[in-house]
């Protein structure tokens, strides 16, 4: 009797709660690394990391904000890595999002996307040094990681509020704390003037931010989907 009742119970709890293996297989498969984003984005193409390497420099000192190189060269500034200290057996570093507020210092390494022509006049125009993909930043990395800040996409819903909207007016940075790298709309890959881009039900717009604000972005636009 036991054993015929627990059979009966076991059943439909089974069917509610066990993923069928093609199911799981599929969103196995949906779930992409930051390899494969980077990869199927190209931003890598899009990508260039610059050093302040002298206190002679026109930007030590200076905000991102009153840089106001987006408006000046068409550049986004994503990220800034400074180095936190070093002792004998590990040099660490400090990864933040590019703020209008925060204070650029000797020895920092900026992340910047944007045309490479662009980046070059800056460079210049600032007495900065460009480096390339085999130079020794300041963690001994010259990959993109991410720890605290991550890459997320986010899938633009037709009920979604920023429909029709610019990424500039939708306020990613100045109302969310995140950065847009690039937008998927179709079988096309949209990097470059990504502050003008209106957005478009079905845009999949690829996010870099803290986990916290990306998850406070996806609530907050209606029905986001949000893949890490």
């Amino acid at each position: 009797i036991t054993l015929g009742v627990g059979i009966l119970v076991l059943l439909p709890l089974t069917k509610l709660y066990l993923v069928p293996k093609d199911k799981a297989k599929d969103n196995k498969k949906s779930r992409k690394s930051l390899n494969e984003l980077v990869k199927e984005y190209g931003i890598t193409d899009n990508l260039f990391r610059i050093q302040v390497a002298s206190e002679k420099s026109k930007a030590v000192g200076k905000t991102v904000a009153a840089l106001d190189i987006y408006k000046q060269y068409g550049i986004n500034v994503l990220e800034l890595r400074r180095s936190a200290g070093q002792n004998r057996f590990v040099r660490s570093v400090n990864q933040k999002l590019a703020s209008p507020d925060l204070i650029i210092k000797e020895g920092d390494v900026l992340y910047l996307s944007g045309e490479a022509e662009h980046i070059q006049k800056f460079v210049e125009d600032y007495s900065l040094r460009l480096l390339d993909n085999h130079t020794d930043e300041i963690d001994g990395s010259s990959s993109l990681d991410f720890f605290d800040i991550g890459v997320a996409e986010i899938l633009i819903m037709q009920s979604s509020t920023l429909t029709n909207h610019t990424i500039v007016e939708a306020g990613f940075r100045s109302k969310f704390g995140v950065n847009v790298l690039g937008i998927r709309r179709r079988q096309d890959y949209l990097l470059n003037d990504l502050g003008n881009q209106k957005i478009h039900e079905g845009d999949v717009l690829l996010v870099q931010g803290a986990w916290s604000d990306i998850a406070r972005l996806k609530n907050e636009i209606g029905r986001a989907s949000c893949r890490e």
